[in-house]
Formats: C-alpha cells, structure tokens, sequence
C-alpha cells in the first residue's frame, strides 16, 4: 500500500463527484479499441492485474451497492486516522510513512501500528462488487500492495467448471519477506487462472513482519529489490510475464512517488521497446506525469475512465454478460 495515496484519494474523491465529460467520437474509438484489446489478453489469461488502494473506492454508480462503511481506508484516509490515533498535531494531508513512522515511535512497538491497520483495513469489510467481477475474470498473475484480503475474497465468491465438475478457486500466495535470505515463492512457469497467483509486495495482515508502511520499511524495500534472484521480492518467472504481457494497473495514481519508484524498479532492466502495453484506470491523472510516462517514454496508457464504469464495461466484453453485485461467500466461510 503506498505511502503517497493522497493524490490517489483526491482523485477518488473527484471520481465519486464528477460527471466525465463527453468525449470525442474519435477519443471514443480510441477507447474501444484499448477495451478490445484489453478484452482480448484477459480472454485468453495473458493479462497482469495490479492493485492499489483505489480499487476499494466506493460506488457511484446506483446499480451497485458499495457504501464508504464496507470500503478499506483509501490513500490519505488511512494516514489521516493513523495521525489522529497517536495524537500527531497538524491538519494534513499526511504522508503515509511518515505518519507510520511516528506512529511506530510515539507507541514504542511495532505490534501496536500493525494491530491498527488490521483493524482499520480488515475488520468489517467487504470486497467490492468491482473486485468480485475482477476476480471472475480469471486473471492468472494478480500483484497487489494492499494488505488486506479482499481480494482473496473475491475469488473465494467465485468457481470455475471442467469436465470434473464445479470447482472453488484455489490460489499460491506469495507475501514480500523482508528477510533476504529466504527465496521468494515464484509462480508457475506456465501461470494458471484456475490457481491464480497472488504476489503481495507490500506484506500482509497475517505476517506482521511483511508489512511496508513506515519511510524506513520503504527504504529497505527498495533495497531489497536490488536483490538478485532468487531472493528479489519479484520472481524471475513473475518478472518474465512482465516483460511478455500487457498489465492492468487499477487503483493507483502516477502521482505517487513511490508507485513510480516501484514501476521503474520493476522495469528498469528492459529496453523500452521490449516492454509491453500497460493501462493505468485513473479518473484524472496528472498533466505532467501524464506527459512523461504516456507521451515521452511510452511507459502506460492512461484509461480516463471511472473504475466503476470501466470494469462493468470490461466484464462485459469479456464475459458477455452484464456486470453481476457480489456473489454471497461460499460454503460458509467467514
């Protein structure tokens, strides 16, 4: 979860009020034809899905229902509580790791900031219908930096159907180690969307140890990804797929310096024409960011899109059916 979600939020919060504008007929073909293609790679499982926060923004749309209460802290929502819970003078907007940080220090243990954010980003929340619809597309290689379990949620709402029958989804879980002498669980080398593969790179509630929030977590994280392998927090095969197939960034703001950090980290080894495509869904993403990493160096093509339109209509196109709400969990899990 990256320290710098406050632009991620600002844009969450324009998300949730703005009408987008009408656009171009010819911007409008442009944008089919990104949904096709989009569309085409999820189809056939050759597509990354990476998460942020922002996934969890809640609904706009009045079909479906996913209200603010059943929502994980989005960007600066998480610092802001974290500020007022260790009694950090100031109005904000907060920086994430730093608010961590003197949280860490003004409690004296690491075990109270980490039972804090299991509280605030676990306890009496529910994924999306937009994560749900996510997780039936049968996305193969899911990266994510949240640390909550929502989307491991999701799947388990879902199943899949062979000619043994009807199957739940089963998935390999992979959590950041900050320890670099233990090898990093890698995936398959041919990914399955039917055992899909979920990489948390910024740790996870469970493992108290994995979680990166605080400046110096992030420091020795990206410390850590000058690791070689088999100790890089990423795993040779998972980096392959990087470089072999177009990735779905929903949730994030290039505004955030430490997301960007992480992209170029991820893909510095790679000549610019060997990288493929990559989509950003971001509402309103920053002029000059934007500049740079769409128009200079080709790195992403930003969707302008509500997230709450684009993945109905990505469902759609897919799965050629409409969009469904969350399906109830599965054998009484809790």
């Amino acid at each position: 979860m990256f320290s710098d979600d406050s632009s991620a939020a600002s844009n969450v919060n324009v998300q949730t009020n703005t009408v987008v504008p009408v656009i171009p007929a010819q911007q409008n073909q442009e944008d089919d034809s990104i949904l096709q293609y989009i569309a085409s790679r999820v189809a056939r499982h050759q597509c990354i899905l990476f998460l942020g926060s922002g996934v969890h923004v809640p609904s706009n749309v009045e079909k479906y229902n996913y209200p603010k209460e059943k929502c994980p802290p989005i960007g600066g929502e998480l610092a802001a509580h974290l500020a007022t819970q260790c009694g950090l003078a100031g109005n904000g907007p907060w920086n994430l790791q730093r608010v961590a940080q003197y949280y860490e220090s003004k409690k004296k243990f690491r075990y109270l900031l980490v039972e804090e954010i299991v509280n605030v980003v676990h306890q009496d929340r529910e994924p999306s219908p937009v994560l749900c619809a996510l997780a039936d597309l049968g996305f193969p290689l899911i990266i994510t930096t949240n640390y909550d379990h929502l989307y491991e949620d999701a799947l388990s709402r879902h199943s899949y159907e062979d000619e043994q029958g009807t199957h739940g989804y089963e998935y390999d879980l992979c959590i950041y180690n900050p320890d670099n002498r233990e090898a990093t669980k890698d995936c398959a080398d041919k990914p399955n969307p039917q055992r899909p593969y979920i990489l948390k790179l910024h740790g996870d509630i469970d493992e108290p140890e994995s979680i990166v929030i605080t400046d110096e977590d992030y420091i020795h994280f990206v410390l850590r990804m000058g690791d070689k392998q088999p100790f890089h927090p990423v795993g040779k095969n998972v980096l392959t797929y990087l470089a072999k197939w177009p990735t779905l960034f929903i949730g994030y703001s290039l505004t955030d310096y430490n997301f960007r950090v992480l992209f170029k980290t991820i893909r510095w080894q790679l000549d610019a024409a060997r990288i493929p495509p990559n989509y950003s869904v971001d509402i309103k993403p920053d002029d000059l960011i934007r500049d740079i990493y769409e128009n200079q160096h080709r790195y992403v093509t930003f969707i302008v899109e509500n997230l709450w339109e684009f993945v109905p209509r990505l469902y759609k196109e897919v799965k050629k059916v409409e969009m469904p709400s969350c399906p109830p969990k599965q054998g009484g899990q809790s």
